[in-house]
């Protein structure tokens, strides 16, 4: 089947709801004067709230119904940075100017600033000694001297318990640690229980988490250029998403990310017009907020599929998530055929510019609908999948170069099996082009 997918000669030109037929003189005239008088009715189109995202789309609106925003999930969050101080930490504290120091403590600055008394710092040491309040006040000059009192073991479940007894719902808990895994007693053994305790205590607190990874100048007995290091945000999951998203403004420095049992609202999208003209169906606007959902067919015969682009806000994203070789093998199509990724960078015409710019859309997916006829939707989903960094940094024996981190693929999966009885898709509802007869 041949796919129609070259631009018309003459590029359209956005119109209020619709697109500039001027020049298409291949189309029927009467479906054209259809189109612009449905155009017209959809100006004036009542509130779209309580319709249900078909019916509005199907009432010619072409919009999608107005979705409730989501307030600030910290305005009443408390916040718990909890530092662990074995003797594996040290050596990012023992000079000082390390970027370690740098991003805590403005990691520190950030969240007084933003929750004030409801923000705390601990440390904690070893399972057998209690965590310890720090005031903000001591804790610059800890931080800058390494004055913290160390630890000679790190127990992460252990860890995890003490952190646990200290929240509640309203908890934000981030613990920056190392995870270099060295239990009290040294039995190695209890790495591979590892994976089932992290599960059994989160699927017991019914928590998510983000796990944020970073490098710092380490100095120990031998000194060490980049040293993993991590900070994992733990809580529920629309607090987690917004504490891990003003910590991450917070750093400097490159870092890697994954998360766990949250998901991220659709994002927002929109078909480019002038990227994606087609012979025998327009794309029309939403003459609300200007983007286009929504390919009107106006043809009275059974007409040829074709291809479009659409682009995707996807900053929200875990970082391994927006590159485009991870969208191209996940990104699922349903009811068409995913052709190609890019980002929105390549984009060359002012109208589609303009909407990526407007709307923040970082990149755009060609997709391919082989037949088109009577009504149908396109949906676009992502899917979960653990990013290369996390291989790529775990070894199963003790590193002493501090390059990888010990143990670090066994709590990864206790993190996976945790949502394992209710997966977390990535987008709270899939992307959606509606194909509608005139």
């Amino acid at each position: 089947m041949k796919i129609i997918d070259k631009p018309h000669p003459f590029p359209p030109k956005p119109n209020g709801a619709g697109i500039h037929l001027r020049h298409m003189k291949t189309y029927n005239a009467k479906h054209v004067i259809s189109c612009l008088l449905a155009l017209t009715a959809m100006l004036s189109a009542c509130s779209r709230d309580g319709q249900s995202e078909s019916e509005a789309i199907l009432n010619n609106d072409n919009c999608l119904p107005v979705v409730k925003a989501v307030g600030d999930q910290l305005n009443s969050a408390e916040i718990n940075l909890f530092v662990e101080t074995s003797g594996s930490m040290s050596g990012f504290m023992s000079i000082k100017g390390t970027s370690f120091q740098n991003n805590i403590w403005s990691i520190v600055e950030g969240f007084e600033s933003k929750v004030g008394a409801r923000f705390g710092i601990f440390q904690i040491r070893s399972k057998s000694e209690a965590i310890t309040e720090v005031p903000v006040a001591n804790f610059k000059q800890k931080l800058n001297t390494g004055g913290f009192q160390s630890a000679k073991s790190t127990d992460i479940p252990e860890m995890l318990d003490s952190i646990f007894r200290k929240a509640n719902d309203n908890t934000v808990s981030i613990l920056v640690s190392d995870l270099i895994f060295s239990p009290e007693n040294g039995n190695q053994a209890q790495l591979s229980q590892i994976s089932t305790d992290i599960r059994q205590r989160f699927k017991a607190k019914n928590r998510s988490s983000e796990l944020i990874q970073l490098y710092s100048n380490f100095y120990g007995k031998s000194s060490v250029g980049a040293s993993p290091y991590y900070i994992w945000v733990i809580g529920e999951a629309k607090r987690v998403k917004s504490a891990s998203a003003l910590l991450r403004k917070m750093i400097t420095g490159p870092f890697n990310n994954v998360d766990f049992a949250i998901t991220t609202p659709r994002p927002k999208y929109s078909v480019f017009p002038a990227f994606s003209q087609v012979t025998n169906a327009l794309p029309m606007a939403c003459p609300t907020d200007g983007c286009y959902y929504v390919y009107r067919e106006y043809s009275d015969e059974d007409t040829p599929g074709f291809k479009f682009w659409v682009g995707m806000d996807f900053s929200a994203l875990p970082s391994y998530m927006s590159e485009p070789a991870y969208l191209f093998k996940y990104l699922s199509v349903s009811g068409g055929t995913l052709v190609q990724v890019k980002a929105v960078s390549s984009l060359k015409e002012k109208a589609d510019r303009q909407i990526a710019a407007k709307h923040g859309l970082t990149h755009m997916a060609q997709v391919q609908v082989d037949q088109i006829g009577g009504e149908g939707i396109v949906s676009l989903d992502l899917e979960r999948h653990l990013p290369q960094w996390i291989d790529a940094l775990n070894i199963d024996r003790e590193d002493g170069l501090r390059k990888q981190t010990y143990g670090l693929k066994k709590m990864v999966k206790g993190l996976e099996e945790a949502q394992d009885d209710r997966p977390i898709p990535v987008f709270t509802e899939p992307v959606k082009i509606y194909i509608t007869k005139q």
